[in-house]
């Protein structure tokens, strides 16, 4: 482990504040990809009543996996920059 007062090699940060920030958006991206379908959502042609019921439609009609539709465009920007941001 790393001593008191003594920095950490410039790699293990970057590699550190890369996974950190891939893991935040893995587990924060389904629910920003609802947010983002209910924000866009046109008043009397709602197809969603709620984060609920967002979440089940979208599972059942186009499968588990539409919930990370975009993910990989969204880890390409954040890995370097959470990794750089902790450097």
């Amino acid at each position: 482990g790393a001593r008191r007062g003594v920095p950490l090699h410039p790699a293990f940060n970057f590699a550190a504040g890369s996974t950190a920030g891939a893991a935040s958006v893995l587990c924060t991206y389904p629910l920003d990809l609802v947010r983002a379908r209910l924000g866009v959502q046109e008043r009397g042609a709602e197809v969603y009543r709620g984060v609920a019921h967002a979440v089940r439609h979208i599972v059942r009609v186009e499968g588990a996996a539409a919930l990370f539709h975009g993910l990989g465009a969204t880890m390409y920007g954040i890995v370097p920059y959470a990794g750089t941001n902790l450097m």
